[in-house]
């Protein structure tokens, strides 16, 4: 409306300026806008006229135009889409705008707006172009608004489309403003403009976008059952095509099919077909021949028909055939033929015929003498002497008693008496046989009859008897031997007896004495048993002195186990005593009281563990005992933790209070020892007395500082080889003798913080190793976070000491928990399979089950623990040390170049010193580096990476395996050759007792080795002898006498090492109490740090700290007591302290050297020519 009002007024404005023209202008010479008549002025042209310059009129707008402003020379084309039918118009809104499915591209129009061309459309008025149609739409008439869908059956494929187009055969649409047509999909087809596909029928078959379908070939096997198919289906061997059903059909009996036909072909002659779907035709068995073609047929009495016969033949004449012959038979000797039966008959007993014959009667009778004894005989046979045959000549039957008969006799004759000799062929006489061992005769006997093997005489000669079970006979025996030990004689009649090593028998069994009586008596002898069906040796732990072990009634001796009755697995128990196994064939009894499981390492419910492995011992949860042992058991941890703590404290505190009283006491020592007199009249109390004596104290502190400091980097070494060699038992699954075990035990369960198990915390809650792992990893964890916490904000607020000192102590825990805690960790993943089934339990706790969902859980967490400590730990030391390695390391090997190996060490360690001055925060690392050399400053890391390896690592390794064993030799031995070849540590002497831990680890790996292969029995060849190195009984004492011995020498040394610097440090506390009670006024004690100039007698002297004159030029790395950086001190004059007389103090009798030898400095006594290590009091 602002806008409509402006114009207004701006309108207004102009008429008026053109009223006042009117008396100044003509036509001649009218601007443009203006007109006058002839002899008028000019005059504006008012709204909807315009006039060019010098006309005498004004002129309406034409059509299409329109003028809103008056004075115009030109009036405004309306714009596109719009038109104007009349004259003179004033306003745009005058223009009107084109109407639906009408448009106008060009401004000024003056008629009505141009209808829209086919395939577009105006959809809106006003439109000065018009759209075209989108796909799938069309507009067949001008002057559209809108587009129309295409019909179902139609498509338009582009924009601006007129028509739709029919969709061509083999495709479709269903629905509206298709842009595409689809294909139809296999088994169907369509004509064109067709909205959806219709099926294939039966025996046709189309492909995608077919506009037909075609017809299978039946002909070729080929058939399309059913509707919709997009492929023929081929009728394979034993069918054809069916054109009328379109369906594969199994050839009938008597019919096959090779594939690819459609009909079934009949089978050849002599072939047959009885099954269904058959794809060839058989040829008959011999004896039988076609029926047809759906079988075979058996040929009849007497037919015959050979294989692949058509029919079946009859036999020739005087042959003979049984239904279902492939050939003709004729009787053999001994037969006739039965045209009864049609077969072949037997010759009855007594009757023979040599050529066969066609008929019974041609079986001939025996000639007397002569028998027949079986139907069928060929021929007859002459009775032996001393028989006789029987009336139907089938048999010979012996004379009786008192009779003979000579061969072919038909009956015998009576003998004159007992006794009678051979005289004739055909004669026999009678032989005496009482005396004759092992023979026998029976009535009418001819001779004596030696009995047969296995066999022997009865007491009247007259039969043999079987030999019993257990006894054998040779040939004539009168009686049975006994079978010997380790034979055996199964039934009776045994001619020899059978060894108990033959198939039969258990292999290598024997029996329990003579007179086996069967298979069943063969058992193994002592020190064997029956390991399915063969002797074995014992296993260690089985008693070996009773004989017929089984695998089931194993003995089982004390101190060992198996899984069950069908075990022969003889596993040691963790003690090699009845303390937990008891042994005996019983495996559902074989654990001691309190005590089940695998290897019966489980305590029983009501019971409590204590210790571990060897240690391990389970007491009974009754009683008070249990509460009081848990009670003082975490009191003494506690209290350790809070000692040592406190002490920590003690020895902060009084070091800081003597270096800020350090330099006032001095003077008042000095004068107070020399004058008490001095004291009272100055007003000194007793209270001042006792704070002087007490500096006596700090400096035992400082001593025992020193000391601690000195003796640190040998702890280490000590700590790190007792948590390796302590866990080398479990991580080779390994017994080395039972002292030695009970000494490293011992040793690592101190180090290794293992105090838990010696309480028998599962009488009051969950203790096993799932719980422990919990334990030994989340205490670590959450102690470190708070550490670093109490670190970070002691830092903030400046105090630089303390948060050092805390940041040391979380340095040394990780250091001291890592390899025990990765123990822990890799101890989950230990499991140890057992035989038969029995199960898969965890090496360090028999009560948890590998297999269970729990551990599987728990091994996740092992997993994430390995990251967080195995990984995190070392990986941690690393980034701490590498991004203060400029620091650590001055330039070491740079120096060493210039000034040589020694003088190069010396210097940067003063360096480094002056470093550690400059950035307080840098000795919150010493842990790790101060006892290296600065150029190793990171061998700490390489001394964590060595431990984890030879600790948690080795169980990753193949617990209890050969190979375990020589690879941790071989990275023990590449660790040696590291450590030693660098000699990373300040002190000679350090790098040398590390040397001596590493040699001792691989002596007890050595020893490992040893014993593992003197357990499988391997041989070692020893220079030119070979010796069989087994750990025997007889020299077990004097290998673990050796192996300890071997153990105890770092530890021994360290000991001694010990007492030599007590007896040192009591020295020097004696010589510094000594020291600091003659001091006078005129010297600085330490933490001084200003020289002053004391004036004594005619002597003037400038003191620095220790005493010593700085003199010009000299350096902290040449020598003197000041550093390069620091301005040379200049004498200041000072009147002395008090006015009376006192002596004059020492001048600081010691100087510093450097032993090449040692490879450190000493402190030399100038007057009196002794030396020492230790850095003497007040002495920089």
């Amino acid at each position: 409306m602002h806008h409509a009002s402006c114009l207004r007024s701006g309108r207004l404005l102009l008429l008026l300026l053109a009223l006042l023209s009117i008396t100044l202008c003509t036509a001649s010479d009218c601007d443009a806008g203006y007109a006058a008549p002839s002899g008028s002025p000019c005059t504006i042209c008012p709204f909807g006229k315009y006039a060019p310059p010098s006309s005498t009129s004004c002129s309406y707008c034409e059509v299409g135009k329109y003028n809103p402003d008056p004075g115009q020379q030109s009036c405004i084309l309306c714009g596109q889409g719009t038109y104007l039918l009349f004259t003179g118009a004033v306003d745009v809104t005058q223009c009107s705008h084109c109407a639906l499915g009408k448009y106008n591209d060009n401004p000024g129009l003056g008629t009505y707006c141009y209808d829209c061309q086919r395939g577009k459309i105006a959809p809106f008025a006003g439109a000065a172009v018009c759209e075209d149609c989108s796909s799938g739409t069309y507009a067949s008439s001008e002057g559209s608004t809108e587009c129309t869908q295409c019909e179902e059956g139609k498509h338009a494929g582009s924009s601006g489309a007129e028509v739709c187009v029919w969709c061509a055969a083999g495709t479709f649409t269903n629905y509206r403003g298709a842009v595409v047509c689809t294909f139809c999909s296999g088994g169907k087809y369509s004509d064109s403009g067709e909205t959806s596909c219709s099926s294939c029928g039966q025996g046709k078959f189309s492909n995608p976008g077919a506009s037909s379908c075609e017809v299978c070939e039946h002909a070729q096997g080929f058939i399309a059952q059913g509707e919709g198919n997009n492929d023929c289906e081929y009728c394979g061997i034993g069918k054809y095509a069916n054109i009328s059903t379109h369906e594969c059909k199994s050839c009938v009996q008597g019919k096959y099919s090779i594939g690819s036909v459609n009909e079934c072909l009949d089978c050849e002659p002599g072939k047959f077909n009885s099954n269904d779907a058959a794809s060839s035709c058989s040829p008959c068995e011999p004896g039988s021949a076609p029926n047809g073609a759906e079988g075979c047929v058996q040929c009849s009495k007497n037919m015959y028909a050979p294989f692949g016969a058509s029919e079946c033949s009859p036999c020739q004449q005087g042959a003979h055939s049984q239904p279902g012959s492939a050939y003709c038979d004729r009787c053999l000797s001994g037969k006739y033929y039965d045209e009864l039966n049609n077969d072949c008959e037997l010759c009855p007993a007594g009757t023979f015929t040599a050529t066969g014959g066609s008929g019974i009667w041609q079986c001939q009778i025996c000639s007397v003498g002569f028998i027949a004894w079986t139907a069928g005989s060929p021929n007859c046979w002459a009775c032996d002497p001393g028989k006789h045959t029987n009336e139907q000549q089938t048999d010979c039957e012996s004379c009786s008693v008192g009779k003979y008969s000579g061969t072919a006799a038909s009956q015998c004759s009576s003998c004159e008496r007992y006794e009678v000799t051979r005289s004739e062929a055909t004669s026999w006489e009678c032989d005496n046989y009482g005396s004759n061992s092992g023979k026998y005769a029976t009535a009418g006997s001819p001779n004596c009859f030696a009995c047969e093997a296995g066999k022997y005489t009865n007491g009247d000669k007259d039969a043999c008897i079987n030999c019993p079970e257990g006894k054998i006979s040779g040939t004539a025996s009168s009686m049975c031997t006994v079978c010997e030990t380790g034979k055996y004689a199964e039934g009776v009649g045994n001619v020899a007896c059978n060894f108990c090593n033959d198939y039969e028998a258990v292999l290598g069994s024997t029996t329990y004495g003579n007179g086996t009586k069967s298979v069943s008596g063969c058992v193994c002898p002592a020190g064997e048993y029956d390991m399915y069906d063969m002797c074995a040796r014992l296993p260690e732990g089985v008693k070996s002195y009773i004989v017929g072990f089984t695998v089931e009634n194993l003995d089982i001796e004390e101190g060992y186990w198996r899984s069950s009755r069908s075990s022969s697995v003889i596993l040691p128990c963790l003690v090699e005593t009845g303390e937990h196994c008891v042994g005996g064939n019983d495996p559902e009894d074989q654990c001691a009281e309190g005590y089940t499981g695998p290897l019966c390492a489980v305590c029983q419910d009501g019971y409590a563990s204590t210790g571990s492995g060897m240690f391990l011992k389970c007491s009974t949860c009754e009683g008070g005992d249990v509460t009081i042992t848990i009670a003082v058991g975490f009191g003494l941890f506690f209290s350790t933790i809070f000692l040592l703590a406190g002490l920590t404290c003690c020895c902060r505190k009084v070091r800081r209070s003597e270096e800020g009283e350090d330099g006032d006491n001095d003077n008042d020592r000095m004068t107070l020892s020399n004058n008490d007199s001095l004291a009272s009249k100055r007003g000194q109390t007793r209270k001042e007395l006792s704070k002087i004596d007490s500096k006596k104290k700090f400096s035992k502190v400082d001593s025992l500082t020193e000391a601690y400091d000195e003796c640190r980097p040998y702890g280490k070494i000590v700590l790190s080889y007792l948590q390796i060699a302590g866990g080398l038992s479990f991580n080779f699954d390994i017994g080395f003798p039972p002292l030695f075990t009970q000494f490293m035990g011992i040793m690592a369960s101190v180090v290794n913080v293992e105090f838990l198990s010696m309480m028998p915390l599962g009488c009051v809650m969950n203790s096993d190793s799932h719980h422990t792992l919990l334990m030994y990893t989340l205490t670590p964890f959450f102690a470190g976070v708070g550490m670093l916490i109490a670190y970070k904000v002691l830092k903030l607020k400046g105090k630089v000491e303390a948060s050092n000192a805390v940041f040391g102590w979380f340095l040394f825990m990780t250091f001291f928990i890592l390899p025990s805690v990765s123990m822990k960790i890799f101890s989950t993943f230990a499991c140890r399979e057992f035989d038969g089934g029995y199960g898969s339990f965890m090496r360090v706790d028999y009560s948890i089950d590998c297999l269970s969902d729990e551990h599987k859980m728990y091994e996740m967490y092992a997993g994430v623990c390995v990251l967080i400590f195995v990984v995190g730990i070392p990986a941690f030391y690393v980034w701490l040390l590498y991004r203060s390695r400029h620091l650590l390391d001055p330039g070491q090997k740079r120096l060493e170049a210039q000034y040589g190996e020694k003088e190069a060490l010396r210097m940067v360690l003063e360096e480094r010193e002056r470093l550690e001055e400059e950035h307080p925060e840098l000795k919150s690392l010493s842990f790790l580096y101060d006892s290296y050399e600065p150029r190793y400053y990171y061998f700490e890391v390489l001394d964590a990476l060595r431990k984890q390896m030879l600790s948690g690592g080795l169980v990753v390794l193949g617990q209890g395996s050969l190979s375990q064993i020589v690879v941790s030799i071989f990275i023990c031995l590449c660790s040696t050759r590291i450590f030693v070849s660098c000699k990373p540590y300040i002190k000679r002497k350090v790098d040398i007792f590390l040397e001596l831990s590493l040699w001792q680890i691989f002596f007890v790996m050595f020893a490992a080795l040893l014993i593992r292969v003197s357990e499988i029995g391997d041989q070692f060849q020893i220079g030119e002898k070979a010796a069989n190195l087994k750990i025997s009984s007889e020299n077990e004492s004097v290998f673990d006498f050796l192996l300890i011995l071997t153990q105890a020498l770092a530890p021994a040394v360290m000991l001694a090492m010990a007492l030599i610097k007590g007896k040192s440090i009591a020295k020097k506390v004696s010589a510094k109490v000594e020291e600091r009670s003659f001091k006078n006024g005129g010297r600085d004690g330490e933490g001084g740090g200003k020289g002053k100039k004391k004036k004594v007698g005619e002597v003037q002297l400038t003191t620095f700290r220790s005493g010593r004159a700085i003199v010009a030029g000299e350096g902290v790395l040449g020598g003197g007591g000041k550093r390069r950086d620091q301005p040379e001190e200049q004498p200041v004059e000072k009147k002395p302290v008090e006015k009376i007389a006192v002596p004059p103090p020492p001048l600081n009798p010691w100087t510093k050297h450097f032993d090449e030898k040692e490879q450190a400095f000493y402190y030399l006594h100038e007057d009196s020519s002794t030396s020492t290590w230790e850095k003497p009091e007040g002495f920089i």
